[in-house]
């Protein structure tokens, strides 16, 4: 049940027992729209929310099969056994929906507007009002339901109750519960969750659930044993490739492009007769081509954030569904069932779009893969800059200084020459002065990435970029920097 047995205390504004019969009203009208607790506790779980979903939508492909006769068992049923199968199927859903969604328990009796608040206090894993002051509800804000209580108390969130019902009138002041006011921020809430697409007043739901899997911790223990796994491949020199260190920038967004082609395009001759064998050429290439763009994604991923490891993961199940769903319609198609292997491919190519978008947002909402230090040469002016004195750089250690308000890192060695390379690694922005000097070499202390002191360049990856570097003198016992650049620009 979504609602705990415990009943609020008694308010001091209010009629005896009004506040405990009130949410009562509201449990029972959150148990008669959902009798268990697992889409009210999917909310803000995204594996759980994400299961929970998988599972409607294989109803939903298990529906379609059936209508478009593409059983998915070995034998094939007659056309009348399958209608009646579908209405006798139908029929129970429509008593056991009219059962749990339509019949109030004994005792009580609900309006339309108090199923629809209801269900948007519960599932929405919130109430749909702000609780004014000296309302009446119960002491210190605290909501019915020990889960969804403690929920909102870990969230830090403010002190809530639900809007009233309309099914229910108590002797009490109108003042006691706003409900025009109430009423507008249930509809303004309801307006600003339906919107699927970010705008002016939000993020949309779709953007929003893609923060929410960013902020999702549950994982993270097994997202250390996958890190720890991809980083113990025996790669060698294998590993920079994947990276596209050769390539100077990631190679997994190039190496995806063979597979998403091959299967759009499978899906574009789905649409015409006579093209069955070169779909499944198609297919089969894309199916070939996923293998090394999975195994470049998993080496790029195990070096990332926390963050965005955690979208990484989701991207990365979305397409291998997607993979899975593409080995079940290559092989329905070879055993010459050309309908279930189409209806296959329309999910995998599904799955493979959900993948792309959370790709997209790994990219270029968080970032990754992007060069985080290719902004320096836009910023620093030209000319030389101050930097310090010479006697202040220690020897052999990395320093961090400022030229024209960007950070940059300092190398003394022994001749008294002075190297300087921006602060932050172009790889994920670690920060290049906690890092170790290794022969003329400068190591990022976050992923390892390997930096030449004398130019920047990027001798070890993950890192595809080279460093911005700076060359510099000395003058009356003062170092002074500038930003090196290529004589056709200094010119």
């Amino acid at each position: 049940m979504l609602l705990g047995a415990a009943s609020p205390s008694p308010c001091a504004r209010c009629p005896p027992g009004h506040c405990a019969d009130a949410f009562s009203r509201a449990g029972h009208a959150a148990r008669l729209l959902y009798r268990t607790s697992l889409l009210y506790r999917s909310a803000g779980r995204p594996l759980l929310d994400t299961a929970v979903h998988v599972h409607v939508l294989a109803a939903g492909l298990l529906f379609a099969f059936a209508v478009c006769q593409a059983d998915p068992v070995p034998h094939r049923w007659s056309l009348a056994r399958r209608g009646g199968t579908l209405s006798a199927a139908g029929a129970a859903h429509a008593v056991r929906a009219r059962t749990l969604h339509a019949t109030p328990p004994s005792g009580t009796a609900f309006a339309a507007t108090d199923l629809r608040r209801g269900a948007q206090w519960k599932y929405r894993s919130r109430p749909a009002a702000r609780r004014p002051s000296g309302d009446g509800g119960p002491p210190g804000g605290r909501r019915p339901g020990g889960t969804a209580g403690r929920a909102v108390s870990r969230a830090g969130g403010l002190s809530r109750v639900a809007p009233p019902f309309s099914g229910y009138s108590p002797p009490m002041t109108n003042s006691a519960f706003p409900r025009r006011a109430g009423a507008k921020m249930i509809r303004a809430d309801a307006e600003a969750k339906s919107r699927a697409l970010p705008d002016a007043k939000g993020p949309g739901r779709i953007l929003a659930a893609t923060d929410r899997i960013e902020r999702y911790s549950g994982a993270d223990k097994l997202l250390a044993q996958v890190q720890q796994a991809v980083r113990a491949l025996p790669l060698g020199q294998a590993r920079d490739a994947l990276h596209g260190r050769w390539l100077g920038h990631p190679v997994h967004p190039l190496l995806v492009q063979v597979p998403v082609g091959s299967w759009l395009s499978a899906a574009v001759l789905d649409l015409f007769p006579g093209q069955r064998r070169a779909a499944r050429t198609l297919i089969a290439t894309g199916l070939g081509a996923a293998l090394p763009a999975a195994v470049a994604g998993w080496v790029d991923w195990a070096e990332l954030h926390r963050e965005q490891m955690r979208v990484g993961l989701v991207h990365a199940v979305a397409n291998i569904t997607g993979i899975g769903l593409y080995a079940g319609s290559l092989t329905a198609r070879l055993r010459g069932r050309e309908a279930r292997g189409r209806m296959l491919g329309l999910a995998g190519l599904t799955a493979v779009g959900v993948g792309g978008a959370l790709g997209g947002h790994l990219a270029y909402r968080q970032a990754s893969g992007a060069n985080h230090a290719e902004h320096v040469p836009h910023l620093v002016r030209p000319g030389w800059h101050p930097l310090a004195a010479l006697d202040e750089l220690p020897l052999g250690r990395p320093v961090r200084r400022d030229i024209d308000d960007i950070a940059v890192v300092a190398v003394r060695a022994e001749d008294d020459t002075v190297r300087v390379l921006a602060e932050r690694c172009s790889h994920m922005a670690g920060p290049l002065s906690e890092g170790t000097v290794e022969d003329g070499c400068l190591r990022c202390p976050w992923h390892g990435s390997l930096f030449r002191l004398s130019d920047g360049w990027n001798v070890e990856g993950p890192a595809t970029a080279p460093q911005p570097a700076f060359d510099t003198r000395v003058v009356d016992g003062r170092v002074e920097a500038r930003l090196r650049v290529e004589p056709a620009d200094r010119s």
